[in-house]
């Protein structure tokens, strides 16, 4: 199911602690006017410091060290994750979140592994559908300019 094992996300629906839910709560806020703004960037940063707040729920540092390396190297793909909505990320996306938070604060083990689970495979379904399409699309979204200038002059593919 993902890069992110099943049991982090069972021990954070499990083990959390009811004083780290309002840190987790106020990223998912941050997320969601990140979002409405269409501030990529934001969106970028806020999605990778709510995933880790529950990964760190965990209370492994080893894990927690691990993930966020993922997370980090990840960045890149959700620039162009976020580029295929023009930048105006649907609001059902941010309700996933949500939904997460709120299977993580009722201790639901079984429908936060779910909704983790089908939350990583929509945004790898997207970035594989468009990492197959062709390659000047995909840069046009991330560069257009850089886009642009291919295949000006004349080379054909």
């Amino acid at each position: 199911g993902g890069p992110v094992p099943r049991w982090r996300r069972a021990v954070a629906a499990r083990h959390h602690r009811t004083d780290e839910l309002p840190r987790i709560e106020t990223l998912q806020a941050a997320f969601a006017d990140a979002v409405g703004r269409s501030d990529v960037l934001a969106m970028i940063e806020v999605n990778r410091e709510f995933h880790l707040a529950i990964a760190e729920t965990a209370r492994n540092p080893y894990y927690s060290e691990f993930y966020g390396r993922l997370l980090d190297e990840g960045r890149r793909m959700l620039r162009l994750y976020y580029a295929s909505f023009d930048d105006r990320l649907p609001g059902r996306y941010v309700h996933e979140h949500d939904a997460l938070l709120q299977a993580v604060r009722a201790r639901d083990e079984e429908l936060a592994e779910r909704l983790a689970r089908q939350h990583a495979e929509q945004v790898a379904e997207q970035i594989r559908s468009l990492i197959g399409a062709d390659l000047g699309a995909v840069l046009a979204l991330v560069d257009p300019s850089e886009a642009g200038g291919r295949g000006a002059g004349g080379a054909g593919v």
